[in-house]
């Protein structure tokens, strides 16, 4: 359970620093790079043999 909620932190964190500093030609392009980042959490977690649900739900408390 730790890896996941390790990987969720890490990625929230990461999703947050880079929506701010990222200048997307759209805005509708947000939603997908938040998307993406979501279920690249979610693999990273599970490659690593966490809980690639808990990830998910750590990282949606960024």
């Amino acid at each position: 359970m730790f890896i996941g909620t390790a990987v969720g932190l890490l990625g929230g964190y990461a999703a947050v620093w880079l929506v701010n500093r990222i200048e997307l030609g759209a805005t509708g392009m947000y939603p997908v790079l938040v998307s993406a980042s979501c279920l690249l959490t979610y693999g990273v977690a599970v490659l690593l043999g966490g809980s690639g649900f808990l990830a998910v739900y750590t990282w949606r408390a960024w």
